[in-house]
């Protein structure tokens, strides 16, 4: 049967491509023309295949030098993701082993002691570039993994092999730490010397240098260890973080805790520090969290995370991944930990900490009470008293006053008190709980027996001077000076002036400026002009002759307490002119701000609070006043948003924290949010003048320009700063006159254009 893809014709089938047939009919192929075809196919193929090869290896190629790249920017997991893609077919085997060998000796020591050994039966009659590289990384993988016998033997082949010099630096610092493994300390400084000799700069000799310095009693070699230790630490390298460990498990470090934070800081910063082979080890990780426990939450996070990770890791090892979790806000990976920590555990009290801490976080107050109230009936009571003492300072939750009063009862409750306990819960306690003030006293009194200078400053900044009297007899004669200001105080409180002036007076153990302020202070009080006048000038001419800053400050403080606010003010300024950045308490910088308000003084008093926040970066009013005062001036407009944008977050409900907030959307361009947001609680949020400013500017940003005329008869333009008086000028509403134009009669108009019809004709 004839193959029917062939058509015939009146000729046959025919020999020829295409004689004798139509166009586009088929035709038989010859076996010569197969023949053809089948060469030019493998042809191609071959080429194909050498194409794909010839990628294949510049493909591979590229991995690898990928992974050498990622290497030196200290991108280890990169690396080693680059290096395990190689197929080693492809590549130069000799890279590739030492590529992956320099990977293996920072990240498992171990491995990389069994990988060059297999490197070096591998290269037996082979001819490499660099053959000493396996046998360098072999010794130092055993140094790493701390394989002394491996180290030994690996020492004992290279000397039979000969395949390094004897008296290289890296053979000798090899032979120096095997020594110092057996204990012979001083042999291994002998070799040592020797191999600093040849190279001075390896890394390697220069750490089991500082090593055996660290050990020794001579204070030469321990400043040279720490000299040494931190110059590798500069090169933020992988060795750093073994002279890091080094030094902070020294004690090199002196007691100044900068300096810790100083080198905790590099530590974090390394680059190696997540994939290093030092962290595998449970060992390493908890001479880490010893030594940097409490100084840097993050870091120990870190460890204690990765000690958790490992079996070994205790029940307390995995209790503290979830405190310091806790601290960070990983509240999901704490409760995991959690869970981890009670199912190796069965002891009750750390696990309810957990829990109670873990509620708090997870802002449950509720909850949190009744873990402390249950807590401190445990024998880690003390655990749960800095927990009931954060109602009292929180900044972040709006804490309503009922839980406080039951937290700080708890704490006042507790037996084992602290002098300083009892006094910071008292003290939060008092204004709270009218009727707990009776035995708070009696309390205070009972204290005077060990502490009474702690007890009497308590009774007295409460009012109680008689206690307060009672509780400095209790003090042997000579009494301190602090017990004679104290003295002073209460009989100021008592109304027992003339008494007080006579301790004054007759007092020995006061300082000149004291004795003074003091007798300005009685003068203020008895509120005899001339009195007050000639104490003030005697007070400023002794501050004048000390040139102290503080002196200053102090009077200007008496000055304001006693509403004397100009006095303040002139002592304050005098204060600021002799010491420009002025160095005082919150306090003092913050009535210094006050007095320049109100001398409109905006800018300055900006610079003030700044300073003070600054000191107490906690504090809700400061970061207000900071935020509004320099969206106010238009200074660090953005920074102050985003701080009244964290203080609205936390607490809307203030009417100042959402005017401030208003005024940043107003400032910013969102003039809709910013009058919805006054407009919120029918109004109450607008009651000062400076208030009734914004939202005045508000409404003529809006069009509401009849409710902003209305608005701006209530305000007091002399009450407001000049910034303020420039707002309302700013938003002045703009007035389009209207043109009047004549009026004319219809019939007139008809006519006029009639004629003008008339006219065009």
């Amino acid at each position: 049967m004839a193959d029917s893809l062939i058509k015939k014709n009146k000729h046959g089938y025919g020999y020829g491509y295409g004689q004798g047939y139509g166009y586009g009919e088929r035709v038989p192929l010859l076996p010569s023309g197969k023949r053809n075809l089948r060469i030019a196919l493998i042809i191609l193929f071959i080429g194909l295949g050498w194409l794909g090869y010839r990628f294949l290896i510049w493909h591979e190629a590229r991995q690898l030098t990928a992974s050498a790249i990622s290497w030196e920017r200290a991108e280890v997991e990169d690396a080693w993701e680059h290096l395990e893609s190689v197929s080693l077919w492809a590549v130069d085997i000799e890279r590739f082993k030492n590529i992956r060998l320099t990977l293996l000796l920072e990240r498992d020591p171990v491995a990389a002691f069994t990988y060059a050994q297999r490197a070096i039966a591998n290269e037996e009659g082979l001819e490499y570039k660099r053959p000493e590289f396996a046998w360098n990384a072999l010794l130092l993988a055993a140094i790493r993994s701390q394989n002394w016998t491996g180290l030994e033997q690996s020492l004992q082949e290279v000397e039979n092999r000969q395949t390094l010099p004897k008296d290289s630096p890296e053979v000798l610092t090899a032979q120096a730490w095997l020594e110092l493994s057996k204990g012979e300390s001083v042999k291994a400084w002998e070799t040592l010397q020797d191999a600093l000799e040849r190279n001075p700069y390896d890394t390697e000799a220069r750490l089991l240098r500082s090593e055996l310095q660290t050990r020794s009693g001579d204070r030469g070699d321990r400043n040279q260890a720490l000299v040494s230790l931190r110059e590798i630490i500069g090169q933020n390298s992988s060795d750093s973080i073994r002279a890091s460990m080094l030094l902070l498990s020294s004690g090199l470090l002196p007691t100044v805790e900068a300096d810790w934070k100083t080198e905790i800081e590099h530590l974090a910063a390394n680059p190696y520090l997540e994939t290093h082979y030092l962290f595998a080890r449970p060992a390493a990780l908890r001479i880490s969290l010893s030594h940097i426990r409490g100084r840097s939450p993050e870091l120990s996070y870190r460890f204690a995370k990765q000690l958790s990770n490992l079996e070994v890791a205790s029940a307390e090892e995995v209790a503290e991944y979830a405190f310091n979790a806790q601290e960070l806000g990983e509240l999901a990976e704490a409760e995991e930990a959690i869970a981890t920590y009670r199912s190796k555990s069965e002891e009750q009290p750390l696990g309810l900490w957990l829990d109670t801490r873990q509620a708090w976080f997870n802002e449950n107050l509720e909850v949190t009470l009744q873990g402390c109230r249950d807590g401190l009936r445990t024998a880690q009571a003390t655990r749960f008293l800095p927990l009931l003492a954060a109602f009292a300072q929180d900044q972040d939750l709006a804490i309503s006053d009922t839980y406080k009063r039951d937290a700080l009862s708890l704490i006042i409750e507790y037996n084992n008190l602290t002098i300083h306990q009892w006094d910071f819960a008292a003290r939060a306690l008092w204004p709270l709980q009218e009727d707990m003030q009776v035995l708070l006293t009696k309390q205070a009194l009972s204290w005077s027996v060990d502490r009474p200078l702690l007890a009497s400053r308590f009774l007295i900044d409460h009012n109680r001077p008689q206690e307060a009297l009672t509780a400095l007899e209790r003090l042997p004669t000579p009494q301190p000076s602090e017990a004679i200001e104290l003295r002073f105080r209460a009989l100021v409180l008592q109304g027992s002036y003339s008494e007080a002036r006579t301790l004054l007076q007759d007092s020995t153990d006061v300082t000149p400026f004291t004795r003074r302020s003091g007798e300005l202070m009685l003068a203020l009080l008895v509120g005899n002009e001339s009195e007050i006048k000639g104490s003030w000038d005697q007070a400023w001419g002794l501050a004048e002759k000390l040139r102290s800053p503080a002196a200053f400050t102090a009077l200007g403080d008496l000055c304001f307490e006693y509403d004397r606010l100009g006095l303040a003010l002139r002592a304050y300024k005098k204060a600021k002119s002799l010491a420009p950045a002025l160095t005082v308490s919150p306090d003092s910088l913050r009535r210094f701000a006050q007095l320049l308000l109100v001398e409109k003084q905006t800018g300055e008093a900006l610079d003030l609070i700044a300073q003070a926040l600054f000191a107490e970066p906690a504090s809700v009013e400061l970061q207000r006043q900071w935020a509004y005062y320099s969206i106010l001036l238009n200074n660090d407009l953005l920074p102050a948003k985003d701080k009244a944008r964290a203080l609205f977050d936390r607490r809307s409900e203030e009417a100042d924290i959402a005017v401030t907030m208003a005024f940043a959307y107003l400032r910013t361009g969102q003039k809709a949010r910013a009058l919805a947001l006054l407009e919120q609680g029918g109004g109450t949020r607008v009651k000062s003048n400076a208030n009734r400013a914004i939202l005045y500017a508000a409404l003529v940003a809006n069009g509401e320009n009849e409710r902003a005329e209305i608005l701006r008869e209530n305000i007091d333009l002399a009450a407001l700063l000049p910034e303020e008086v420039a707002l309302i000028e700013e938003y002045q509403p703009v007035l389009i006159e209207e043109i009047e134009l004549p009026e004319f009669a219809e019939d007139a108009r008809l006519i006029d254009l009639q004629n003008a019809k008339e006219a065009k004709r």
